[in-house]
């Protein structure tokens, strides 16, 4: 099998264990990264496509999410809805599929013996699907049933009102699912458009992480994955502003729901996927909010009992990214709530943490980025994100490295960064209106 760009590193994953990642290109472009651990025989092959709904036109919102979806209804190999999944299960195996703003992933993930067939059936998943009108037109009501399942869930959807409004009109603010008349209109060219545009062999990053022979696996994939053409044309160059950068005034965006609970965020500009501080923020994000030492879990729900769950996240995109808290708090309370969120983001920003604050933080995000790595699912997806996003792929123990790197005057100058220089937004599902919530915080 040829080879491209190759690579070698070896992971210090664990005291008497050693994994070697190789990382290279197929001829056709395809990127693949082998992760070999042998502690269980499982294998996970996992296929990352860089196409989400940031690359849809307002028109079409939820097509890649509805694409998703078809790639299970039909291909060559396995052209009824459910063959696929019956094979699948008769290897013991589990497969699945996501969509994201950024990327679209397929797994499967199988006993070891049975790496060959998981690849040939990964590869008749994503790169034989049959797209038929008459299935497009049964998986409209599967569509249509998941948006309104999640707008019944105000904890959840408030992260769709909160994107939406923090990006306004461009593509990273609507929903990844898309709205009923838009997957209503959507029609059998669009779909097939679009998997001539992005599911092409050089938008394709696959990784295999668990116990394999990596030989082996280089000759599996270049019969399966291998076989696929060379694109004649390059793909399409996509150029991102940063749509926050315009950020000018504190605001929020509510939406009415009936209920017994508000559930709030508060949210400022952060960092893209690729900022030298993006350890840093990590480590930011788990002091705010992560874990019963942060400050937001003593101020919010010890301290004050305004809510049950509260907690921090920071989401990276390609060119720019948001911080943001939320909680779900007692209607008569939501200003107090609020303040309280706010004052967190300013005493960050005033103030320096303390060095025990500090050293819970960085435990608490190695700890659980180690914890997680126990699994071939987050093994996989470990250095499959990096591959997605960054320039460089680090290794476990490089990763840990960074972190422990990160310093108290680290922590308040990104603090400042992202807290002085932006203006705070607000999203909130509760059972008022813009008019009648009025937030004094």
């Amino acid at each position: 099998m040829g080879r491209g760009v190759a690579g070698i590193g070896i992971v210090q994953f664990k005291k008497e264990e050693k994994i070697m990642i190789q990382d290279f290109c197929l001829p056709n472009g395809l990127r693949v990264i082998f992760v070999p651990r042998k502690s269980t025989p499982v294998v996970n092959a996992m296929l990352a496509v860089k196409a989400g709904s940031r690359y849809e036109s307002a028109s079409i919102n939820g097509l890649a999410h509805f694409a998703e979806h078809l790639f299970f209804k039909g291909s060559k190999n396995h052209p009824q809805p459910l063959s696929f999944a019956t094979e699948v299960e008769s290897l013991g195996a589990r497969s699945n599929a996501f969509t994201s703003k950024e990327f679209t992933g397929f797994y499967i993930k199988s006993l070891s013996q049975h790496l060959p067939k998981t690849l040939d059936l990964l590869f008749d998943l994503v790169c034989q699907p049959l797209f038929r009108q008459e299935d497009i037109e049964r998986e409209l009501g599967v569509i249509l049933e998941e948006i309104r399942m999640y707008r019944d869930s105000p904890r959840e959807y408030v992260h769709t009102v909160y994107f939406k409004h923090i990006f306004s009109n461009h593509p990273l603010g609507a929903d990844t699912a898309g709205e009923e008349e838009t997957v209503r209109a959507l029609i059998r060219e669009s779909f097939l458009e679009y998997l001539k545009k992005y599911y092409r062999p050089d938008n394709f990053i696959l990784c295999i992480s668990g116990d394999f022979d990596i030989k082996q696996a280089e000759t599996w994939v270049g019969d399966t994955f291998g076989s696929l053409p060379i694109p004649s044309d390059p793909i399409d160059p996509c150029v991102f502003i940063d749509p926050l950068s315009t950020f000018c005034e504190d605001d929020h965006a509510v939406l009415e729901n009936k209920g017994e609970q508000a559930h709030l965020i508060l949210g400022v500009r952060g960092l893209n996927h690729q900022d030298e501080n993006r350890f840093t923020m990590d480590i930011l994000c788990a002091a705010l909010g992560n874990g019963m030492g942060s400050l937001l879990f003593s101020e919010v729900r010890e301290k004050r009992s305004l809510a049950y769950y509260v907690y921090s996240v920071h989401h990276p995109f390609l060119e720019t990214g948001t911080l943001f808290a939320g909680a779900g708090v007692d209607t008569k309370r939501i200003n107090e709530a609020a303040k309280v969120i706010r004052d967190q983001f300013h005493f960050l920003m005033d103030s320096e943490i303390s060095l025990p604050q500090l050293t819970r933080a960085k435990e608490l995000v190695k700890g659980h980025l180690a914890i997680g790595l126990e699994d071939a699912d987050e093994l996989a997806w470990f250095y499959l994100s990096q591959a997605l996003f960054q320039k460089e792929v680090l290794s476990v123990d490089q990763m840990l490295s960074r972190f422990d790197g990160v310093g108290l005057a680290d922590v308040k100058s990104l603090a400042g960064r992202v807290f002085g220089s932006s203006f705070i937004k607000t999203a909130v599902v509760g059972p008022f209106s813009e008019q009648t919530l009025k937030l004094t915080y």
